[in-house]
């Protein structure tokens, strides 16, 4: 029924009687209204002045002049109805009326019928009135925000569910488009490279739950000539015709030609034009100087690639376009990189990369996974196409081996090794761990450790687990770090090898467990991860102590997680077994860390029912450029909750990464770009110093 507001109707009729019965009818109905009695067509055109809702001509009246008045309305006002007053109602008056374009005949003699076709007419009038209203305000702020990215510098372009509905000049200009509508209504991942869509497709749906707020994208975008430019994309969650959409946001270079020029001269300076690597020299330079740089955690290692018998490359498609298949072998490990590491031209075959991991098996890892990309890889030079194999050869940077030359002759003598073998595949230089001088370093090393043990020079530190849903904080892996006699941190991976050597891991372990209690007693997180050494899966008292140390209710390890890696677990299954039956019955939670190394991860994963499972770092840092690693920690994820564990990102260094993960549908992720390592446990907070007898050392 019509609301209680006033009606404004316009009444064409030569009799004033009418307009009284019109008023009764309304009032009856319990509407208020305000009849206008007009005796012509010009009083009724006044009386239009004052925004009736409402026309009633009598048709009897106004017939002569009928059609005028309704075209005089279609010109004006086209949707004010108007309804004819008529003494008799048939198919043929209703007919004839509907021509002269009223919206429906009444009678005064049926009030009930009158109070309805009124009661619809003004709804009607009313909502499109409405409709009008916000289609026209959503006009004039569609303007306006067109003028706005009109007069913007940056490129903008909106998305909804990965369609691209609008578009700025800027951002046309910026991929060489002419029309917007070459772009709008299109997928906006056929703009960018194949490698960039795994990031940009995880971030835009972060960005739509709100749970985004990362640095820049870094993509590569595709022009409309088919050029590649890099581009870093900021995203933002709005509103466009009020559905929610993303804001795609890129900061145009404006830049004048001169500076444009200098860093064009700059690349040419130290870049290879055909792979666009760093030429030898400059390369040298770059990571002479960053080896004297100390490292926050991890290890440098340096890795020397060459391909396999490039001689019959060359004979399969030509001296001249066997250049272009090293440029896009170049470009194979170039898109393989982390943000932290270097690679140049070394010589006319050789890619040299000075690698940041945590582990040298990452480095490895790594190796292994390009080795193979190369050899599954079909080169094509126009309608030519070949194949290759390379090997590659590691050096870790240690306390013997710190310099370059060092380095490069280690990474040299594993090159060779692998290349005498036959190729496709990665070599390890070893000749450190049988040489004298690791045996003098290690008695050295063991004083240091048996030392720091007694005189309690551990240090405990923290790095957050965090959430992907922006839920369940108060989540920490657990470091170590030794001090030296001169109060200066040592990193795990300078100590651990050798303790390892030395059989002092479990006696390190243990100080490490005592902590991580001692820590979850005061700051009480949720749930804190520690690491144990393959050496303490060996150690057969470890499980008697486990059960002396967290025996008795008070000190259960409820917000302890046991982590182990993916390898120790799978070379001693039966003892991780064991380990994993003892914390379950203690309360503690088990992880598996490191994994997507292993052949079998599911068999692996089922024997041992991990509460959590986290993801190979090597892994995690290829997971943003390459299809297939995203495909493999996808179905790692799926395995490890199909057997109800949480999944967790080893080694976050960059916003595409964390994007990609959030595609992928893991839990939680750590790593550097997360938050550094901080202590957590100081000199006072310490647990006490451990005796080191009955450790095995």
């Amino acid at each position: 029924m019509i609301d209680s507001n006033q009606v404004r109707l316009a009444v064409l009729t030569g009799r004033e009687e009418q307009v009284e019965a019109l008023n009764k009818c309304f009032r009856n109905a319990g509407i208020a209204s305000h009849c206008q009695w007009c005796g012509d067509l010009d009083a009724l055109t006044r009386a239009l002045g004052d925004d009736p809702e409402l026309v009633v001509v009598d048709r009897a009246f106004a017939a002569p002049k009928a059609r005028d008045l309704v075209d005089w309305r279609n010109r004006t006002n086209p949707k004010l109805p108007i309804l004819y007053l008529d003494a008799a109602l048939d198919a043929d008056r209703l007919s004839a009326a509907f021509r002269d374009g009223a919206s429906d005949v009444v009678q005064l003699t049926d009030p009930a019928r009158l109070i309805a076709v009124a009661d619809r007419e003004l709804r009607l009038a009313r909502t499109e009135h409405a409709l009008d209203a916000t289609i026209d305000s959503a006009t004039q702020y569609k303007k306006q925000i067109k003028a706005l990215m009109a007069e913007t510098p940056d490129a903008l372009a909106y998305i909804q569910e990965g369609i691209v509905v609008d578009v700025n000049p800027a951002w046309l200009e910026l991929l060489g488009y002419r029309d917007e509508t070459d772009l709008i209504g299109h997928p906006v991942m056929d703009t960018f490279k194949p490698e960039s869509r795994g990031p940009l497709k995880g971030a835009i749906v972060a960005t739509l739950q709100g749970k985004w707020n990362a640095e820049a994208l870094e993509t590569v975008a595709l022009t409309a000539a088919g050029d590649e430019v890099s581009l870093k994309v900021h995203l933002q969650a709005t509103e466009y015709d009020g559905d929610p959409c993303v804001k795609v946001l890129c900061s145009v270079d404006r830049e004048g030609p001169n500076t444009r020029e200098l860093k064009l001269r700059d690349d040419a300076l130290t870049k290879d034009p055909a792979t666009l690597l760093y030429h030898r020299a400059h390369y040298v330079e770059l990571t002479r100087s960053r080896l004297n740089q100390k490292l926050k955690s991890g290890l440098r290692i340096l890795a020397w690639i060459r391909p396999d018998n490039f001689s019959r490359v060359c004979n399969d498609v030509g001296h001249i376009a066997s250049e272009t298949v090293f440029a896009e072998f170049a470009d194979l490990a170039r898109s393989q990189l982390l943000p932290n590491d270097i690679c140049g031209r070394f010589d006319g075959l050789s890619v040299m990369v000075l690698l940041e991991r945590g582990r040298l098996q990452d480095a490895e890892n790594w190796a292994q996974r390009f080795v193979e990309q190369v050899s599954r890889h079909v080169f094509t030079i126009g309608d030519q196409s070949t194949t290759l194999t390379c090997t590659v050869g590691l050096c870790a940077a240690s306390e013997e081996l710190t310099g370059f030359d060092q380095l490069l002759l280690g990474a040299r003598s594993a090159l060779e090794q692998g290349k005498d073998a036959g190729g496709n595949a990665t070599v390890t230089n070893e000749t450190s761990n049988s040489d004298s001088r690791i045996q003098s370093y290690d008695a050295i090393w063991a004083r240091h450790l048996k030392s720091a043990l007694v005189e309690n020079r551990f240090r405990l530190l923290k790095q957050p687990i965090v959430a992907l849903s922006g839920e369940g904080q108060g989540v920490v892996d657990l470091l170590i770090r030794m001090i030296d006699h001169r109060g200066k941190p040592v990193l795990p991976s300078e100590f651990i090898p050798a303790a390892e050597r030395n059989n002092m891991m479990q006696a390190i372990d243990r100080w490490v467990i005592a902590a991580a209690a001692d820590y979850c007693k005061q700051r009480a997180p949720s749930m804190a991860f520690i690491k144990l050494s393959y050496q303490s899966l060996q150690d057969a008292s470890l499980l008697n102590w486990l059960s002396n140390h967290f025996g008795q209710p008070a000190g259960r390890p409820n917000n302890l997680c046991f982590s182990i890696s993916e390898e120790s677990a799978a070379k001693y299954l039966r003892e991780t077994k064991r380990l994993r039956k003892i914390l379950a019955d203690l309360g503690a939670r088990f992880a598996l860390e490191h994994v997507g190394n292993a052949r079998q991860p599911a068999q692996l994963i089922e024997h041992l029912q991990p509460d959590y499972v986290k993801i190979d770092g090597g892994l995690i840092g290829q997971i943003a450029a390459t299809e297939s690693v995203q495909t493999t920690v996808r179905r790692i994820v799926e395995l490890a909750s199909n057997f109800g564990a949480q999944s967790i990102a080893e080694q976050v260094e960059d916003a595409n990464t964390m994007a990609v993960l959030w595609q992928i549908g893991i839990q939680f992720m750590q790593g550097h770009y997360v938050h550094e390592p901080e202590v957590v446990l100081q000199d006072a907070d310490s647990p006490a110093p451990l005796s080191i007898s009955g450790t095995g050392m």
